[in-house]
């Protein structure tokens, strides 16, 4: 049983990783954007409330 778990995770793991393989070019433009304006800030801060 616990090898058939562990093939199914592999098996899982390898069809995530071949889902995120790819070039589109409007991913690229818009990750190009956000770098671009991310690298103008002094400090990114985050506040949370719990």
């Amino acid at each position: 049983m616990k090898q058939l778990a562990v093939i199914i995770a592999l098996i899982a793991t390898t069809m995530f990783g071949v889902a995120q393989v790819g070039n589109d070019p409007n991913a690229k433009k818009i990750l190009d954007a956000v770098s671009a304006k991310v690298k103008g800030f002094k400090g990114i801060t985050a506040n949370f409330k719990y």
